[in-house]
């Protein structure tokens, strides 16, 4: 895929802003922190269906989400020996942050900075959902639709977030020396599996999800 540059990336934005972005609205939650520039777009897109999102609106924000995730990196090398190469992102969380909310409308910000900021709430993992691959977070969320109240479109995008994260491309580290050593690595950890699936529901529902699990941990 084709890498844009930042002054693209700002143009891009640019043409699509309905108005100026408030202060509250540019800046990224402290709660928001765990998560990685791509993950904030990608949780405002989560929130569509509560955001009434337009399909422009969802073409836009899938198209930022992808460009911020598809980055070209850049890396800082420290002058001391032996060198220290340090992976920087090109656009931060809170660059990431703003563009998403220049695609709403002001009275869509508003309520994207309410719903956001109940994330935190529920970006820690229940001890109930501890262990398993991340894909089984989703999937035993998506178990428990009858006590969780979960509408039919909840559902649809639980399975195709349970179906993404399941079928993710893997990544590997390799470690120097020899003999080389190469490491599997999950790109979607489960509490950012958590994180998302938690984003599709309503703030009363994840207070639920968060009860289930807790109790079935005690149980």
């Amino acid at each position: 895929m084709r890498s844009l540059s930042l002054f693209a990336i700002a143009a891009m934005i640019g043409s699509y802003a309905v108005g100026p972005v408030p202060a509250q609205a540019q800046d990224a939650p402290e709660e928001l922190e765990s998560l990685k520039p791509h993950e904030v777009v990608q949780e405002v897109l989560n929130f569509r269906d509560r955001l009434a999102l337009t399909r422009r609106q969802v073409a836009q924000l899938n198209e930022l989400h992808v460009t911020v995730r598809d980055e070209k990196h850049q890396y800082s090398h420290s002058g001391e020996k032996p060198h220290v190469t340090k992976h920087e992102a090109m656009i931060t969380r809170g660059q990431a942050y703003a563009d998403a909310m220049a695609i709403l409308t002001p009275e869509q910000r508003g309520t994207a900075v309410t719903l956001l900021t109940t994330l935190p709430e529920t970006i820690k993992l229940p001890a109930g959902l501890d262990g398993g691959k991340p894909h089984e977070v989703v999937e035993r969320i998506l178990q428990k639709r009858e006590q969780l109240g979960l509408s039919e479109t909840q559902a649809q995008q639980l399975d195709e977030l349970h179906v993404m994260i399941r079928d993710e491309k893997h990544r590997y580290s390799h470690r120097g020396g020899k003999p080389h050593q190469t490491t599997h690595q999950q790109m979607i950890t489960r509490e950012q599996a958590f994180a998302d699936a938690m984003a599709i529901l309503s703030p009363e529902q994840r207070l639920q999800a968060l009860k289930v699990f807790d109790a079935s941990e005690k149980g």
